[in-house]
């Protein structure tokens, strides 16, 4: 998990300055934690959580940002990367280009999860706009022809995208995540992933999610 609200820990010659270089790994690094890997037969599955937990990105870059209020939070700062602008995909495309070469197993881990499910997108006009324009039958579709485009990138790198659930969180959309991506199951059961064809990893949080100050198995849904 290399992204997140505290900073990107990646850090990157395509975008310099978007990692503090102090705070982060080197290709250097990443090659020495590969070669530890190999050496205890472990594969290392690397997360760039997008377009959600983003705020570093934001931060960084400002017009990855939306500019409809409902996206934007009390801060004027972005969570979501603002995925209706061409220019926006093309820069995450970059981000993916640049750091899914730096690890060596077969899979790539996107993220997809937390951002701004259907209640607020449905209030969006540039979610609207981008959906109508595009014939998506639901406006949250345009957050799965994201990632979708992103699992493109992933595979022509020569790796499997992984991803968690939540697109089927709270949200109603009419299209679905390619066959091909990987589905962690962190809300809601396995099964259902892989009744619809999906090879999936049981990763309920309910389980076994820990976290900094979180004990294991931590509930969120029971809060």
């Amino acid at each position: 998990h290399f992204t997140d609200v505290g900073g990107f820990r990646l850090d990157s010659e395509k975008y310099p300055g978007l990692a503090d270089p102090a705070k982060s790994y080197g290709r250097a690094k990443i090659d020495a934690l590969e070669d530890l890997a190999e050496k205890y037969h472990i594969s290392i599955v690397p997360e760039i959580d997008i377009p959600a937990h983003a705020r570093p990105m934001t931060r960084y870059e400002p017009s990855l940002k939306f500019t409809c209020p409902e996206m934007i939070d009390a801060n004027n700062e972005g969570w979501t990367i603002d995925v209706t602008k061409d220019a926006n995909r093309e820069w995450v495309k970059d981000l993916l280009r640049e750091f899914v070469p730096w690890f060596d197993g077969k899979v790539f881990h996107i993220g997809e999860d937390e951002y701004e499910a259907n209640w607020k997108t449905a209030l969006c006009p540039d979610i609207i706009k981008y959906a109508q324009e595009r014939g998506f039958g639901a406006r949250a579709d345009v957050f799965v022809d994201f990632l979708n485009e992103m699992n493109a990138v992933v595979k022509s790198l020569g790796k499997r995208t992984q991803m968690w659930n939540w697109w089927d969180v709270d949200q109603v959309t009419t299209i679905q995540p390619d066959a091909d991506i990987i589905i962690h199951a962190w809300t809601g059961e396995p099964g259902k992933y892989i009744d619809l064809g999906y090879e999936t990893v049981s990763s309920q949080q309910s389980v076994i999610y820990a976290g900094p100050g979180d004990p294991p198995g931590t509930d969120w849904d029971a809060d």
